[in-house]
């Protein structure tokens, strides 16, 4: 859902730009979910790591939020 949203965003955009370091919340069920994410870590070919973390007071098992990942190279590529 908002990893797909994220994954469509240019490379600049998500490593070093405006996207970096978000917040943000989506309903989901009827439930408001917030939301933060942040690049953190580009590899030596220039892939950035791209992390979003759930920050709700959710329930889970064993209390684990869950976060959603991905690389994203130069030319748009998604990868996890």
């Amino acid at each position: 859902m908002i990893g797909k949203e994220y994954e469509q965003k240019a490379y600049k955009e998500l490593c070093g730009g405006a996207l970096d370091e978000s917040r943000g919340e989506f309903k989901h069920k009827g439930v408001v979910i917030s939301y933060s994410a942040h690049s953190f870590k580009v590899k030596k070919n220039g892939d950035a790591a791209f992390c979003i973390d759930v920050n709700a007071k959710i329930s889970t098992f064993v209390g684990i939020k869950p976060s959603y990942q991905f690389y994203k190279t130069r030319d748009g590529k998604v990868y996890y």
